[in-house]
């Protein structure tokens, strides 16, 4: 029986890499280096069609237009790659394909030359129900609105290496959902996981340009670039993940800044975060090799980090902070000292104040010099 069983397995097997290969010979493709994988799903619905153009040793770029012909993709395409471009001026933008979910775009447009590669335009017909974009080592510059406008389905983009100087603060505001293709039954954004990657050009940053992802975002991956500044220019609320009531997790938030070259954490970025309670599923990593905090001291004790110290014993977040360097180079200190809330008795509160203290401050002044001038003219 148990032989019967295998045999019948291993036929199945066969007959399912059959298919594939015969898929293989069947279609053509939009250039003699790229191939297209069909994988029927066994349980009857339609399966995935995967194309990969990929770059074989020191072949050359492919380029678009020319020797690429974008119309010749899989009508059922799902996923599709396309490793080492060039797309010029008058390139054809990819054809409307329904079923296409994810696209991954590697070396593209990287000579001085180029021009900046056409995220907006290229992805255009196929906006509606992409799912996820991922980008390596393209030049892209910036991250623009007109480049978001339109998706209605998208969970997942990644810009990793793609010399990204600016990101625009209203970069998402016309990202939104759309379900069962109903502009009428608009809802929040689904983008959860965003990564900005290893832009060193990338210097200062608009913390507000995740307002849009409020509801949604669980992923904020910004590391190694060369961000020395971050503010917020408009107030938001990110939904915090959470764990259940008996530690299992919901969903978990996730803030990798690291290797960055800030002096201090801003308050923009863990100010942003509400319902941040006890059993709250955070993560910030921090850790620096590039330019580590408290550079003058040998551990986590400088008043610049004291804020997010009380912030994390406020709200019963100790372990919030999940990696951080500080202290000089050749010293460094571990993630024990900057919980170790006495380290930061000498400091004043850096916390801004609020309209009211500072009005009531302002109140107590001019009294106080009332009081004093009255006592004067009295002598």
């Amino acid at each position: 029986m148990a032989f019967l069983q295998k045999n019948s397995l291993s036929t199945r097997l066969v007959s399912l890499f059959l298919l594939i290969a015969a898929s293989q010979q069947a279609h053509a493709e939009p250039h003699l280096r790229c191939f297209t994988y069909e994988f029927p799903l066994l349980s009857g619905n339609e399966g995935l069609v995967d194309t990969k153009c990929l770059k074989y040793g020191t072949t050359t770029s492919y380029l678009l237009p020319g020797q690429f012909d974008v119309s010749l993709l899989h009508a059922q395409i799902t996923s599709f790659t396309l490793n080492s471009a060039v797309l010029s001026a008058d390139y054809a933008p990819l054809p409307l394909r329904s079923r296409l979910l994810s696209v991954a775009i590697t070396e593209a447009n990287l000579a001085a030359a180029d021009i900046r590669f056409p995220f907006n335009g290229f992805l255009v017909n196929n906006k509606r129900h992409l799912e996820e974009v991922l980008f390596d080592n393209v030049k892209l510059l910036e991250l623009k609105r007109e480049d978001f406008s339109g998706f209605n389905q998208l969970r997942i983009a990644q810009f990793n290496r793609c010399q990204i100087g600016s990101v625009n603060v209203a970069v998402f505001e016309d990202l939104m959902a759309v379900p069962n293709g109903n502009p009428a039954s608009g809802s929040q954004p689904q983008l959860q996981n965003i990564v900005i990657n290893n832009n060193e050009v990338l210097k200062e940053l608009d913390w507000s340009f995740l307002k849009p992802l409020a509801e949604t975002i669980k992923t904020i991956e910004l590391q190694s670039n060369g961000i020395s500044a971050i503010t917020r220019s408009a107030p938001f609320n990110i939904r915090v993940g959470q764990q259940n009531g008996d530690g299992r997790t919901i969903w978990k938030t996730s803030i990798n800044l690291q290797n960055n070259r800030m002096q201090t954490v801003p308050s923009a970025i863990y100010e942003s975060l509400y319902n941040v309670t006890r059993n709250s599923n955070l993560a910030i990593a921090l850790s620096s090799d590039v330019s580590p905090f408290c550079a003058d001291r040998g551990n986590c004790g400088c008043c610049e980090l004291s804020h997010l110290a009380r912030w994390t014993e406020d709200k019963e977040q100790p372990s919030a902070v999940t990696t951080i360097k500080c202290g000089k180079r050749d010293a460094g200190s571990s993630m024990t000292t900057f919980k170790q809330k006495n380290f930061y008795n000498h400091c004043e509160d850096l916390r801004p104040k609020s309209t009211a203290s500072l009005l009531t401050s302002s109140s107590a002044a001019i009294l106080l010099l009332a009081g004093t001038m009255a006592t004067v003219l009295r002598k």
